[in-house]
């Protein structure tokens, strides 16, 4: 009987340090993470995009004027004759704290603080990513190397500095599928309850999240329809679907309500609008075969250009879907639902940004499935494996170094002084979509990765002599342009402040966060020491 205790309190302290380490290495991730980001964001210095100052101006308008009007000119006119935002109005909600914090410590710039939630978002996905690989059966160690691999070696690095969307987009949905999973493992209502709130929130971040609805039904199905028969999982789906609205309606009448408030219908977000003042068919009359072909191959738009290593999961998904044939089928289905979806758009490029942003995404599906990797003792054995892992990843890393370190718009200068044509196509009430030719995503020589690898390395020669000076008034756009200091010096926050303002505080709070980051990594590598394969 002694025996037999002192055997269950062995187990059950074994069981409590393996998940407090567990949970040591998830905070210290997190940390690590969170500090690399910061460091490398820019806080949108010099340049900000339609869907940051939209943000940022809704969050404004809450605040000084009691509603959810942008400045005239810059939105889309609305029902009401006012300018509104076209997009999501939950990134905004999500930065409202952030804003309101600033104001109350007397920021000059309140709206900066904003800039940190893509940063935060991105390193709470890093350790939803490793929990997820736990929870998968892996080992602490491959999971962990696995987050770092999306962390660090995909786009994920240059989308926690842009200031958009599609960080937190990705987070939420992420989260709903890692819910999504849990239940149907443990059969606990609240974490249906759970998933429908994520993926609620994710729709009201960016309405087309709706498109993963089929892929967590699909994992469910797949659960259930083994071992049961049709009706049976019919009805088992049935009482997911109603427990998962339970939850899930309140946002998407949160989603119906501001297309009410902002252009008189329910249905409209601001999208039809824009088609039909400006003449262009977003869906209607495009060809399929341009977006698979540009998000697959194409070195302008290619998304494997971008993140070498999500190559992997072509290998791995065979012995992922031996593994878990569930989830394995979640993610097909997601990557496909969003690749097929966005090809169909006229716009599909998602211009001008970096790498193929509609897509971005599915980026944590690519890359879950190659844990498996670490498994396959076939792969450590053979030194060619090790070669063409090795050489994937550090490519992979090298173009995530280049992505952070180069502002964007360096890439659109350069294509105008290129003289690549533009499409400009303005209407009243709307604001100009302006993007270059398609052509350039097939030509090699206009590649961003290539252009801005070139860029980076002129910025290493010419950065100690550069002086920044500022455009008088009446200077040309060119010339403001050519002016710029995201156009000679490495696009980090802290970079700019010493160029902009002769200021070192930027370095010095840059070396605390470096400083965090190294003592961090060594409690990590600590914490992971013991851990096998």
């Amino acid at each position: 009987m002694w025996k037999n205790l002192n055997h269950y309190f062995s187990n059950l302290t074994q069981v409590n340090s393996i998940c407090n380490k567990r949970k040591l290495i998830s905070v210290n991730l997190f940390l690590l993470s969170c500090c690399i980001y910061i460091l490398t964001s820019n806080c949108n210095f010099d340049y900000m995009t339609d869907v940051s100052y939209m943000r940022n101006e809704i969050v404004k308008s809450i605040i000084e004027k009691g509603d959810l009007s942008v400045p005239s000119g810059k939105g889309i006119r609305g029902a009401d004759g006012r300018d509104y935002s076209w997009f999501g109005i939950g990134s905004a909600l999500i930065s409202l704290p952030l804003y309101v914090s600033g104001k109350i410590m007397g920021f000059n710039e309140p709206d900066k603080l904003i800039y940190v939630v893509n940063p935060l978002i991105s390193a709470a996905t890093l350790v939803l990513i490793f929990r997820f690989c736990l929870s998968l059966g892996y080992s602490i160690r491959s999971s962990f190397f696995t987050s770092l691999l999306y962390g660090f070696a995909t786009l994920a690095w240059r989308f926690s500095k842009d200031p958009g969307d599609h960080a937190l987009e990705t987070f939420f949905i992420l989260f709903s599928v890692y819910c999504t999973y849990l239940y149907s493992v443990k059969r606990l209502a609240r974490w249906i309850l759970f998933s429908g709130i994520l993926l609620g929130i994710a729709c009201v971040v960016r309405p087309t999240s709706l498109l993963v609805l089929p892929s967590l039904f699909l994992m469910l199905f797949i659960v259930y329809w083994n071992g049961n028969n049709f009706n049976e999982t019919a009805r088992k789906i049935a009482r997911d679907c109603f427990l998962f609205s339970l939850t899930f309606l309140p946002f998407a009448l949160i989603n119906l309500w501001y297309n009410y408030y902002r252009f008189g219908s329910i249905f409209e977000s601001g999208y039809t609008l824009m088609a039909a003042r400006s003449g262009v068919s977003y869906f209607s009359n495009t060809s399929i075969l341009e977006g698979l072909k540009g998000f697959l191959i194409s070195p302008g738009k290619g998304f494997f250009y971008y993140s070498p290593v999500a190559i992997l999961f072509f290998f791995t998904i065979r012995s992922f879907f031996k593994r878990n044939t569930a989830v394995a089928a979640c993610f097909v289905c997601l990557i496909i639902t969003y690749i097929a979806f966005f090809s169909k758009y006229i716009y599909w490029h998602g211009d001008r940004t970096w790498g193929p942003r509609y897509i971005f995404l599915i980026t944590p599906y690519l890359i879950i499935p190659i844990t498996d990797i670490y498994t396959n003792q076939t792969v450590f054995k053979k030194h060619a494996w090790r070669s063409i892992l090795s050489l994937l990843i550090v490519s992979s890393m090298l173009i995530q170094v280049v992505s952070v370190s180069v502002n964007t718009e360096n890439y659109f200068i350069y294509l105008f002084d290129k003289g690549v044509k533009f499409s400009f196509n303005k209407a009243d009430g709307v604001q100009t979509i302006n993007v270059p030719a398609s052509e350039i995503y097939y030509n090699w020589r206009l590649s961003p990765v290539f252009v801005q690898s070139t860029v980076f390395l002129k910025i290493i020669k010419d950065i100690r002599d550069y002086h920044y000076v500022k455009s008088p008034e009446n200077t040309s756009s060119t010339n403001t342009v050519n002016a710029s200091a995201y156009m000679h010096v490495f696009d980090f926050w802290f970079v700019y402040t010493y160029f902009l303002y002769k200021s070192i505080a930027g370095f010095i709070f840059a070396s605390i966060l470096l400083l965090m980051s190294i003592f961090t990594a060594f409690r990590l590598k600590k914490l992971l020491v013991d851990e096998g394969p």
